[in-house]
C-alpha cells in the first residue's frame, strides 16, 4: 500500500485534509512504537512506506494502555478531545492494519496489553478466539454452527500435525487460538505416505463417508491457517508431500 494511498484513506475515514491525515497517522504509529516492543513494532516500520517507516519512539511508553496510548495520540496531534483522539487511533490503525502482514500485525499485538485487541477490524481476524477463528472457517465452508467448525478444525489441524516435524507443529499451533493449539499437540495423528489416506483419517474423525465433502472442509480449515499463520503454513505444507500439497491448497 503506497503513502499516497494510506494518507487517502485516513483522510476519507476521518473527513480531514490530507495534511491532517499526515499528522494523524504519524503520531498513530508513534505512540504504537512506544507502547509495543521495540523489534517486533521495528519490523512493522519496515514494512510501511517513508516516510512511516522512519517515524521512531520518542518516549518509552512500555505497557502502556490503550487509553493512554489516545492520550497520546491527542497530545501528538493536538485532538480537541479524547474522543476525537480515539477517532484518529481508530482510523489511523485500521489503515495500518492494509499495510502490513498479517503475521507482523499478530506479533506486534501480542506485546501490547489485551485493550489494543479491539482496535483490530474484525475482517483481520486476530483477536486470537476460537469464535473468530470458527467465523472465518464458516465463511469458506458450509458449516451449521461454530461448534461444528472448531471440531472440523480440530481434526485437521490434529491429522496434519501428524505429518509435519514436532517442533513446526508447535510453531503453527502457536499462532492459532489456544483451545485449537492444544487439540492439534495433544491428538496429533499417525504419519501418512500419501493425500488419500490422510484424506481418509480426516474423515473418519468427523464421521464423513465422503471424502470430496472432507477436502472441501480441509481446504477451508488451511486457508483460514494461511491468513493466521502464513510464514508457518508455509513451513509446514513444505514438509508435506507435493501432491498433498496441492490439494489442501485447493
Amino acid at each position: 500500500m503506497r503513502y499516497e494511498q494510506m494518507i487517502e484513506e485516513v483522510r476519507r475515514r476521518l473527513s480531514v485534509d490530507a495534511g491532517r491525515a499526515e499528522t494523524i497517522l504519524s503520531a498513530v504509529v508513534q505512540a504504537l512504537g512506544e507502547a509495543a516492543a521495540t523489534e517486533e513494532m521495528a519490523d512493522l516500520r519496515s514494512q510501511l512506506p517513508e516516510p512511516l517507516s522512519s517515524v521512531a519512539p520518542t518516549v518509552p511508553g512500555r505497557d502502556r494502555s490503550l487509553d493512554e496510548t489516545v492520550v497520546r495520540v491527542g497530545d501528538l496531534t493536538g485532538a480537541e478531545d479524547a474522543d476525537r483522539a480515539r477517532s484518529y487511533v481508530d482510523a489511523a490503525f485500521g489503515v495500518v492494519t492494509q499495510a502490513v502482514t498479517q503475521e507482523q500485525l499478530r506479533r506486534v499485538m501480542d506485546t501490547l496489553a489485551r485493550d489494543y485487541q479491539q482496535l483490530v477490524p474484525g475482517s483481520v481476524g486476530l483477536d486470537g478466539t476460537d469464535e473468530t477463528f470458527a467465523r472465518d472457517v464458516r465463511a469458506r465452508a458450509e458449516f451449521s454452527s461454530d461448534e461444528q467448525a472448531l471440531q472440523v478444525s480440530a481434526a485437521v489441524l490434529s491429522v496434519l500435525s501428524g505429518q509435519i516435524t514436532p517442533g513446526q507443529a508447535e510453531e503453527l499451533a502457536a499462532c492459532l487460538p489456544s483451545t485449537l493449539s492444544r487439540t492439534s499437540l495433544t491428538t496429533s495423528g499417525a504419519v501418512h505416505a500419501d493425500t488419500e489416506a490422510v484424506l481418509r483419517e480426516i474423515s473418519e474423525r468427523l464421521g464423513i463417508a465422503d471424502q470430496q465433502t472432507a477436502l472441501r472442509q480441509t481446504q477451508a480449515v488451511v486457508s483460514v491457517i494461511n491468513e493466521w499463520a502464513p510464514a508457518e503454513l508455509g513451513d509446514a505444507l513444505r514438509q508435506l508431500p507435493t501432491d498433498l500439497t496441492r490439494s489442501l491448497s485447493g
